[in-house]
C-alpha cells in the first residue's frame, strides 16, 4: 500500500535494520534473515531503481538481490560505525562509515549506478580511507551487470597499435563499464585482464593505476 503511494523517483532508498536477504559470510549464521525479506524485495524490483541499506551483521557487503530481473535492488551491508566487532568478524571487519553518490542524469540510461567511499576507525589514529582488506574498500562502485569476461575482453580490445601502457583514468573513457562495477566484479575482470590476455594492471591501495600491455 506504502509503495502504490509514492511519487516516482529516480532513485528509491530502503533502509532497514535487519537483512532482507540471506547473509551468512564468514559463519555468521543465517537464523536473522528478515522474515518475508524475499518478498520485499521482489515488491521493490517491480517498482523501480531501489538501493537496500541495512546493518546487524556489522559485516560490510555490497551485493546485488536475487530473483528473475536483471535490475534487482542493490543491497548494501553496512559496517558498524561504533559497535565493538565480535571475534567472527574483528580480523577481517572495519568500523567504517561512507558516503554514496548516485549519478542521477546516468540512472534513466544506465539503470541504478553509483559510487560510494569509505573509511576505516583505526585506534589512537581516527578515521582513515579504508583499504582493499577492510570489507569494503575505500573507492567502490556498484550497478553495472555485465560478465566479466565481455568486460575484460573490451578493455584488453581498446589498446591501440603500438600502445602499450594506458592510465586507469583513460581505460575508464574508453570501456565504461568499468565505472560502475561492483567490488566482486571488479576484482573478477581485473583477474580475468592478467590471466585471460596477459595484461599488467599496476594497482595502489588496491585501485588500478594504469594497464600494460
Amino acid at each position: 500500500e506504502e509503495l502504490s503511494k509514492k511519487p516516482d523517483k529516480t532513485v528509491n532508498v530502503l533502509m532497514c535494520h535487519h537483512h532482507p536477504m540471506m547473509h551468512s559470510d564468514r559463519k555468521l549464521g543465517d537464523h536473522d534473515t528478515m522474515k518475508q525479506g524475499k518478498e520485499l524485495l521482489d515488491m521493490l524490483t517491480d517498482d523501480g531503481e531501489w538501493f537496500v541499506i541495512h546493518g546487524h551483521k556489522h559485516d560490510p557487503r555490497l551485493s546485488y538481490a536475487s530473483g528473475t530481473s536483471s535490475d534487482t535492488p542493490v543491497v548494501f551491508a553496512a559496517g558498524s560505525l561504533t559497535a565493538s566487532l565480535y571475534p567472527e568478524i574483528a580480523s577481517t571487519a572495519r568500523n567504517q562509515f561512507y558516503i554514496i553518490e548516485f549519478p542521477t542524469d546516468e540512472i534513466p540510461t544506465k539503470g541504478l549506478v553509483g559510487t560510494f567511499r569509505a573509511w576505516d576507525w583505526i585506534y589512537e589514529d581516527g578515521f582513515k580511507p579504508a583499504t582493499k582488506d577492510s570489507g569494503l574498500p575505500h573507492l567502490g562502485s556498484f550497478g553495472h551487470r555485465e560478465n566479466a569476461l565481455t568486460v575484460a575482453r573490451k578493455a584488453a580490445d581498446c589498446f591501440g597499435t603500438g600502445e602499450d601502457i594506458i592510465d586507469w583514468g583513460e581505460m575508464v573513457n574508453r570501456v565504461p563499464e568499468l565505472r560502475y562495477l561492483s567490488p566482486d566484479d571488479s576484482r573478477k575482470v581485473l583477474r580475468k585482464m592478467r590471466d585471460d590476455h596477459g595484461l599488467t594492471v599496476l594497482e595502489s591501495d588496491g585501485q588500478p593505476v594504469r594497464v600494460e600491455r
